[in-house]
């Protein structure tokens, strides 16, 4: 039987019902189910040429985008983290695309299809007519050198972890056709071929057999997608040119360039926006109504995560954050409502949160289970009996994409500690330090106690965010957050072996109230990503469902 991964990622974009076969043409989805992802069109003949193409004109005007923060700043995608992905994806091709309303489709991607008998092998077809920027053809050796450059040791993209644990081989077919082996049936390879979940983009191999794969990337990148890469200066900016050759004629931009801009401040970002510096920014929710009631459009990626404050080296048995009552002290002391009101409310619902990482989109989701209570007099006895005695709890705060408040919310966090009797540190970080010292070996993490303000993006299917912010390192963790490796480890890789989407549901449910009883770590609040518009952009489609699915390409100018 060959199941059906169109209809299994309608699964992992909040649907419970499993398809028979994908592949560019296919049966309809379940009625009571959001529709399946777009499949591609059926190919049709295109008459021969007659005369010699004429020069595709360069379209005029250039766009400005501010954001908060480039992370890593790594264009090579397998030593980047998830932030990345704002300008990485403008210059490389996701395997599977995603729309506008955050849907996986095959249209959006460099995959014509994508079948599996099992679950455990997967046969690429690639799009015939792809090209490099460079005019290189793009095939199916592509995808056996992009999947052995992610499961290299030394790789540290989100997924670079799954590839790790789960890869056995890749076999090339043909020129456009390759087939990828996992060890075991694992569901969660789909999702992280596309934005939503993963950050797996192709790479090329004949230009990393050229520059090298220790490096030489940075200093000549080379992609697919619909930019081309110009200049940067690190810490500044990043500038791209559309183009104009964009194997998908019906997403080849509508201008000329494309630069990205790193302004860490939100009022730095505002004043961009108000001297038409910027055509574009990420601003924080509380600029929000300020500047609509000036004139600006608000847009930008929707119910793309959520926000959360968790525990770090929280699996060493002699970590106060190892200890059940200091977890519950620390989280029974701050009134997060009132938090998420104060630092989140623009644009974003408010909708119960149980248990961290399980917001109302993904699988497993119990809107039955309360959220931790405010209560700073049974906090301070749990801090009394944890064994406390005065260590400073520093709290590593750092502004992300689709998260800049970020930077402001630990001071409301720790003034509450504070209010117990806890000795606390705030020690602000740039995105790309905190995840080199969440990477390294052991975690460089040398406070006497570290917590941090963590927001994952809504990953339907739970099992990447279980991945990458729960299990431990052998479990191809990331931050490993979770207190107990053996547990979580064990409990991701059963979930990842059940097929039946029903099944899966209801063992997530039921580990989804273990975990809540846990105090792993505290839920604050359903994320959206605000942008203010200028007046020269006429038109723009982010998509939602993930904080880094900007969709450059469909921007319009006046």
């Amino acid at each position: 039987m060959t199941i059906g991964l169109r209809r299994i990622m309608a699964v992992l974009s909040s649907v419970m019902v499993l398809g028979l076969v994908i592949s560019a043409c296919g049966g309809g989805a379940d009625p009571t189910s959001p529709p399946a992802p777009t499949a591609k069109p059926a190919a049709t003949a295109k008459p021969a040429p007659t005369a010699a193409p004429t020069a595709v004109p360069v379209p005029a005007g250039d766009v400005t985008i501010a954001v908060p923060s480039f992370g890593k700043e790594n264009l090579d995608k397998s030593q980047s983290g998830g932030l990345e992905l704002i300008f990485v994806a403008a210059l490389l091709d996701y395997f599977i695309g995603a729309d506008e309303s955050g849907r996986l489709d095959y249209n959006l991607g460099i995959l014509e299809s994508l079948e599996t008998p099992d679950g455990q092998v997967y046969t690429f077809k690639l799009e015939s007519g792809a090209k490099w920027h460079d005019g290189e053809v793009v095939d199916s050796a592509d995808v056996a050198f992009t999947m052995g450059h992610y499961n290299r040791e030394e790789s540290a993209c989100v997924a670079c972890g799954l590839v790790r644990s789960a890869l056995d081989r890749v076999e090339i077919i043909d020129s456009t056709t390759a087939q990828v082996h996992l060890q075991k049936p694992n569901i969660t390879f789909i999702p992280s071929l596309g934005p939503l979940e993963g950050d797996l983009l192709l790479l090329p191999e004949h230009h990393f057999a050229k520059v090298g794969i220790d490096g030489g990337f940075e200093d000549n990148p080379l992609g697919s997608g619909p930019f081309k890469f110009v200049d940067r200066n690190i810490g500044e900016f990043i500038e791209f040119e559309s183009n104009l050759d964009y194997w998908d004629s019906d997403r080849v931009p509508a201008f000329g360039g494309l630069k990205m801009v790193v302004a860490p401040e939100s009022s730095t970002r505002v004043a961009l926006m108000r001297t038409g510096e910027a055509d574009l920014a990420e601003v924080d929710t509380a600029s929000v109504n300020g500047l609509a009631g000036e004139g600006f459009r608000i847009s930008g990626p929707d119910s793309v995560g959520s926000a959360m404050f968790q525990f770090l080296r929280s699996y060493e048995p002699d970590q106060l954050t190892n200890k059940l009552d200091f977890r519950k002290a620390l989280i029974l002391s701050v009134d997060w409502a009132t938090i998420s009101s104060a630092f989140y409310a623009a644009g974003e619902e408010a909708r119960p949160l149980g248990t961290a990482l399980f917001t109302p989109v993904a699988l497993g989701y119990d809107p039955t289970l309360p959220p931790y209570e405010f209560n700073p007099d049974l906090a301070k006895q749990l801090l009394a009996r944890s064994g406390y005695s005065g260590q400073t709890v520093v709290l590593w705060s750092w502004a992300t994409t689709g998260n800049p408040s970020g930077l402001d919310v630990p001071q409301a966090v720790t003034s509450a500690w504070r209010d117990i009797g806890i000795s606390t540190e705030i020690i602000p970080v740039d995105q790309g330090v905190f995840i080199s010292k969440v990477r390294a070996k052991p975690q460089d993490f040398d406070a006497d106690v570290s917590v941090t303000l963590v927001s994952p993006s809504s990953r339907p299917s739970m099992l990447t965010n279980i991945r990458i912010f729960m299990n431990g390192s052998e479990g191809g963790g990331l931050v490993q957050g979770y207190h107990d490796p053996e547990f979580i480890n064990s409990s991701y890789n059963e979930l990842v072996g059940i097929m039946d989407i029903t099944e899966r549901e209801n063992r997530l449910r039921a580990l989804n109230r273990t975990l809540h009883e846990t105090y792993w770590a505290a839920p604050i609040s359903i994320r959206t990503v605000p942008y203010a518009v200028g007046e020269r952009i006429d038109d723009w489609k982010p998509g939602d469902g993930a904080p880094t699915n900007l969709r450059l390409e469909t921007i319009t100018l006046k």
